[in-house]
């Protein structure tokens, strides 16, 4: 959920909804009193003005000062409830964070569109699983609404039922949230089981409890200086054992070489086998959270395009003919290639799951998704490559994100971005350029900035006062690939959010118009019965009498107003009922098609993540740079241990991390060997 602070004000059309209902609920004015309330409040809206329903009913004397005042904080305790719900103040709560870190990371809401839950992972305050685990414990939590002798009570007292403070105990879980212990308030002696088990309840331990014998006899043994014990204990997991993964074909390279002819299959040849996966058993907390245990040696074993899959899961083989590929995701197919004529000036807006060959210029204004791509020049265009880009000529104003490698001859005004080796053949020209391995430049680096994991090479570094080169070498970094997925999960994460606060609130005027509707109908059943029986009364003796009684008929009267008034507010709180069962419907379809969405986009994030960490492992990172010809004063160099501003121009040189006397890392410059 969403962290961000709302403000309860009586002004706000909820507030004044959920006061009129908890009148109701709580029996403190009459359902006629409602309807009156309510036509006031639509001839002032007639009229442009506006009164707040709290106004009305005091005003008209259906509620007293002291009635309101109660009424305002069962409100502010719902608010409360809602609030304590919140992401923030649990980690706090569970001793995640701390609240200085919590406000930090709020500041930084308001500048930024993000879930606070990822702000704090990002401070380094939060881990991933202490996100899911809260996550959790927000959607096991119920708010429900306070009785109005609770409410009551607290004008009078500071320690009540409603508090986690003073005379209630308090909570303590393991980090691993499968230990919960329970500490009782000093000098409090008279905790019953029943308050044990509905604070419990209330902070959401619902796996593993400890038997109902134990925790009396634990109370009972308060006289002994027992004032803590354990309540419940969750599940140990156990992680499933992934069998060995045979791959029977060579990825490509992330590493440029010598050109070579990629491998081809034919249609039936056998891409890949393992073994079945024995099942695990998934760690359950004190929460009732299951978290399934991973294994160190887990692969991902996925069908990809062109491939199909053995009904036993344990064999992929070719569908097609084609060169075999192993997909960001870790899955295995078959490409195939499409060849396009030369566009000319004509934009090229294609997706396909292969090999695009375009026989001349791809033209600004083109977009193209795919596996690999093979072009004379790439000018002004935004290319996506599961594989390699081949560009024999240059690459202008264009983006380009790639998770293989990419090659050209010259680099002017782009960005790239990529998983494997960068090597053009000339001039890196006024561009940003960030890559898993190598950047490699034949000639000179102009104005440019360059992130390269595994090094970078070039024959001159050139720099200005008005545009310094920027080199960083070892920097660990994932390609614009899968940062553009994360950032499209962090706003699904907040769209969701948003539905989960609405739907709550809604279950909240659901409930307090269901609630309202019993009441009115057990008072509608006895005032019904009354009448009747008055009736039949005053009949009776009217005839005996042979008079008519005026009393008995006046009461009868006042009693069918009653009754009328009852039926209308119920006809008006079922209405409100219907319209926010449908709100809240609809409210439900979106949240499940974006939970479906988020859920697919973090499953097909994570497997690239993971598998394109595993290719890069083999790799280990680099932090060297070597120019053959001169680096201009002024060019920035950067590495994990710190960075440097060039002071004078060099020539042929190197730059490597050395380590220092006191343990720590430097760049160091030096001639080249």
């Amino acid at each position: 959920m969403s962290d961000t602070h709302e403000n309860h004000d009586s002004a706000e059309p909820i507030h004044d909804e959920l006061l009129g209902k908890l009148a109701l609920s709580y029996k403190l004015i009459t359902p006629a009193q409602y309807l009156v309330a309510l036509e006031i409040q639509k001839k002032e809206e007639a009229l442009n003005a506006q009164v707040m329903m709290g106004d009305v009913l005091f005003s008209h004397g259906f509620l007293s000062s002291e009635q309101l005042e109660i009424l305002n904080q069962a409100i502010d305790f719902l608010a409360r409830s809602r609030k304590e719900k919140r992401f923030g103040n649990i980690a706090v709560k569970k001793g995640f964070i701390r609240r200085e870190s919590l406000n930090k990371a709020l500041d930084i809401q308001k500048k930024e569109k993000k879930e606070i839950g990822r702000i704090l992972i990002e401070m380094g305050c939060l881990t991933e699983g202490q996100r899911q685990e809260i996550l959790e414990i927000q959607k096991n939590t119920q708010i429900t609404v306070p009785k109005y002798e609770e409410i009551a009570a607290l004008k009078d007292r500071k320690k009540s039922m409603l508090s986690n403070h003073g005379d209630f105990p308090t909570l303590k879980v393991s980090p691993d949230a499968l230990i919960a212990v329970v500490v009782l308030p000093e000098g409090k002696k008279d905790t019953t089981l029943e308050e044990i088990n509905t604070f419990l309840d209330s902070s959401g331990v619902t796996y593993g409890r400890m038997p109902q014998e134990y925790l009396r006899a634990c109370l009972a043994s308060r006289e002994l200086g027992i004032s803590a014990f354990i309540v419940a204990q969750g599940q140990k997991g156990q992680p499933h054992v992934a069998g060995p993964l045979i791959i029977h074909f060579s990825p490509r390279a992330l590493e440029l070489s010598e050109p070579a002819d990629p491998p081809q299959v034919r249609q039936g040849t056998v891409l890949g086998e393992r073994e079945l996966s024995q099942a695990g058993i998934p760690r359950i907390t004190v929460f009732g959270v299951g978290f399934d245990e991973k294994g160190g040696q887990d692969f991902f074993f996925i069908n990809g395009v062109g491939a199909r899959i053995s009904e036993a899961r344990d064999r992929i083989t070719a569908a097609c003919d084609g060169e075999p590929f192993m997909f960001t995701d870790g899955s295995v197919g078959v490409i195939q290639q499409q060849t396009l004529e030369d566009p000319g000036t004509l934009p090229v807006r294609l997706e396909y799951d292969g090999h695009v060959l375009v026989k001349g210029c791809i033209p600004e204004g083109s977009e193209i998704r795919c596996v690999h791509v093979t072009a004379s020049d790439i000018e002004g265009a935004v290319v996506w490559a599961e594989g390699d880009v081949r560009v024999s000529g240059q690459l202008v104003d264009s983006k380009i994100v790639a998770a293989g490698t990419v090659s050209c001859d010259t680099v002017r005004n782009s960005t790239l971005s990529c998983l494997g080796d960068i090597h053009v053949t000339n001039d890196i020209l006024d561009s940003q350029i960030e890559t898993a391995c190598r950047c490699v430049a034949g000639k000179s680096v102009i104005s440019s900035s360059i992130r390269a994991r595994r090094g970078f090479y070039a024959e001159d570094v050139v720099s200005s006062d008005g545009a310094q080169t920027h080199i960083e070498s070892g920097v660990d970094l994932l390609p614009a690939m899968v940062r553009g997925e994360q950032e499209k999960m962090k706003n699904l994460e907040m769209d969701i959010n948003e539905i989960v606060e609405k739907i709550h609130a809604i279950e909240s005027m659901i409930n307090l118009s269901g609630r309202a509707v019993s009441d009115i109908m057990v008072n509608l059943k006895k005032t019904e019965s009354e009448r009747e029986l008055l009736d039949s009364t005053v009949t009776r003796m009217e005839q005996k009498g042979n008079r008519q009684i005026v009393t008995g008929r006046n009461r009868i009267a006042a009693l069918d107003q009653e009754i009328q008034a009852a039926k209308e507010v119920m006809d008006v709180l079922e209405a409100d009922c219907r319209m926010f069962e449908k709100k809240m419907m609809s409210l439900k379809k979106k949240l499940q098609i974006k939970i479906k969405i988020y859920r697919e986009l973090k499953g097909s994030t994570d497997r690239k993540t993971a598998h394109m960490m595993r290719r890069l492992e083999a790799l280990p990172p680099r932090v060297v740079m070597e120019i053959r010809g001169e680096i201009d004063r002024g060019t920035v160099l950067s590495g994990p241990g710190g960075s440097m501003v060039l002071d004078k121009t060099c020539t042929c040189v190197e730059v490597r991390e050395q380590a220092q006397p006191d343990g720590s890392n430097r760049l160091v410059v030096q001639p080249l060997a």
